[in-house]
């Protein structure tokens, strides 16, 4: 994983506290082909999914039941998302979900100290699942007055967002471990939902043949 901010993609996607969180942003659904999903380059795509590195080859594939995960895979969407405090880090939490099977963590890119600066870490919750704010959490690097790899209360990781520099939240999505597998079939951030299974087609109705009358 390269420790860069995201590159933009169209328009600017820092976006106002009040549409990251939902409070006037409406909720939409976007279906995922697996072919649209990207692989990490020098910085983060923004406003599509991709791979970060390393990139497990064949990784994903994709059916009905949703996108098969096999071994190491980072799977997120890049959107830089600032001006973050304790309190609205942990509404982005709480409005955070997925649905599938298997073993998957959701995980969170930041920078702690302004874009740019290195003071990178990912981080996820020590359960599987959908996150919460209850339970502990994980940074991957020690960052923030935060511990690498050890667990540490939710509020302990929301109380960095109030003491470090410029927080910037730069992605979100899901881990699978290496070993593990796992399907996703849905996820929900930002006040915002993707469907990774491939859609079923529609199937045309069968046309009404005109009656006929017959007279004798």
């Amino acid at each position: 994983m390269k420790f860069k901010k995201l590159t933009a993609v169209g328009a600017g996607i820092a976006l106002a506290i009040g549409s990251v969180f939902g409070v006037s942003l409406a909720a939409s659904a976007a279906d995922v082909s697996v072919s649209d999903i990207t692989v990490e380059g020098t910085s983060y795509p923004a406003g599509a999914w991709f791979q970060g590195n390393p990139v497990t080859p064949g990784a994903l594939t994709q059916d009905t039941a949703g996108l098969h995960i096999t071994g190491q895979t980072q799977l997120l969407y890049g959107e830089s998302m600032t001006g973050l405090t304790g309190t609205t880090f942990a509404q982005f939490v709480a409005g955070a979900s997925f649905a599938g099977t298997g073993t998957m963590t959701f995980q969170i890119p930041v920078f702690f100290d302004g874009p740019g600066k290195l003071a990178f870490t990912t981080l996820r919750p020590v359960a599987t699942g959908s996150p919460t704010t209850t339970g502990d959490w994980i940074s991957s690097r020690a960052v923030a007055g935060l511990p690498a790899q050890t667990p540490v209360p939710f509020a302990t990781i929301a109380a960095a967002f109030d003491t470090a520099v410029a927080p910037e939240l730069l992605a979100f999505g899901v881990f699978v471990n290496p070993g593990d597998s796992a399907v996703l079939q849905t996820l929900t951030a930002g006040g915002n939902s993707w469907n990774f299974a491939t859609p079923t087609p529609a199937v045309a109705p069968t046309p009404i043949k005109k009656a006929a009358t017959f007279t004798g």
